[in-house]
């Protein structure tokens, strides 16, 4: 029997995966201008359906649009004074919480983990070296897949980093540079933590 493939309930809620991933692009960076051509480079869309939603998005007063008429298209821009842009920020908000402690428990499910640490994209450090930090024993193919799932649903890509047990233990007595960056850093969350690490934040 063929797999169904999983949709998002910002999916179902909006009729359009396209129209998702263009609407959380625009609400994740409220202040930046995409011209058509780079929206297409990013999101690796086809130009037509591309355009066709851009409109829409344009015509519900979420967007605004400077026709440039050049070879890069049109740039948008979103419109932070909409009527519905708090609405909106709140509701992919929420959603993005939600699909955050999905992958928790998905994590949890395929292997032991000792360690859980939330970093870079996920609390809004550009700067960190990863976005997922998992120490215990993981099945690294089915891991990979379920990075994949996750990243449909967020719309971009997961940087994530898994250590045996031993692996971590020496990294850290080395005072590996890499690891002591994620554990020193204030910005992270600290999910699961059965290898008694001070940790600044948790949930």
């Amino acid at each position: 029997m063929k797999r169904q493939p999983h949709i998002s309930p910002l999916e179902q809620l909006f009729g359009s995966a396209l129209r998702v991933r263009l609407l959380r692009l625009f609400l994740d960076r409220p202040l930046d201008a995409w011209d058509t051509r780079t929206i297409q480079t990013r999101l690796r869309v086809h130009r037509i359906p591309l355009t066709r939603e851009l409109e829409n998005l344009c015509s519900f007063g979420i967007l605004t649009c400077d026709a440039r008429g050049d070879e890069r298209g049109a740039v948008y821009r979103t419109h932070t004074n909409a009527l519905l842009y708090p609405e909106l920020k709140s509701l992919f908000l929420k959603a993005r919480l939600l699909i955050e402690r999905a992958l928790v428990q998905e994590i949890e499910r395929i292997g032991h983990v000792r360690y859980l640490l939330l970093a870079g994209f996920f609390v809004g450090d550009p700067d960190a070296p990863t976005d997922l930090f998992i120490v215990g024993k993981i099945n690294r193919k089915k891991i990979g897949n379920l990075m994949k799932r996750f990243e449909r649903e967020l719309g971009r890509e997961i940087r994530y980093t898994v250590m045996s047990k031993n692996e971590f233990k020496y990294r850290h007595d080395i005072t590996d540079r890499f690891l002591y960056h994620l554990l020193e850093n204030p910005k992270k969350i600290v999910v699961i933590d059965t290898l008694v690490i001070a940790s600044a934040t948790r949930v």
